[in-house]
């Protein structure tokens, strides 16, 4: 069995695999941030929004970097095991068109890779956003 500090190290390299060579070195074309309706004031992704949200659209354009809310409705398996749906990074390999007038489950059937953010501090989805999409 591995000591203790292998095993954390390794559970964090997973966790970040945005920080991949290839994806640094050939940023994607565009992403969507889909997050949960009524976050809470404290959550990680709320502060994200609050606090640098509008600087990251500044620095990568708004064509290039967009949000989508999801709503809460309770869905039937939802309701049973009361999980709230996931709030993720979609990224694209082109800028996508309109992305509001596509259904959530449309853009990520076209999504080139999907990151989930739970778990994720606001910081680390600022330099995930800053790493993967090229400025403007």
């Amino acid at each position: 069995m591995l000591p203790y500090h292998l095993l954390f190290y390794q559970c964090l390299e997973c966790c970040q695999s945005y920080k991949t060579t290839e994806a640094l070195t050939k940023p994607y074309e565009s992403a969507v941030l889909v997050y949960r309706q009524g976050l809470p004031e404290e959550s990680e992704l709320q502060q994200f929004l609050q606090e640098h949200w509008q600087e990251t659209v500044a620095a990568k354009g708004s064509q290039r970097l967009t949000k989508r809310q999801q709503s809460d409705e309770m869905s039937s398996a939802r309701f049973l095991f009361m999980r709230p749906p996931s709030q993720m990074v979609l990224l694209f390999d082109k800028i996508v068109a309109n992305p509001s007038s596509l259904s959530i489950e449309t853009l990520k059937q076209q999504a080139k890779e999907i990151i989930t953010l739970d778990g994720y501090r606001k910081d680390d989805v600022r330099d995930m956003l800053s790493a993967l999409l090229p400025g403007r």
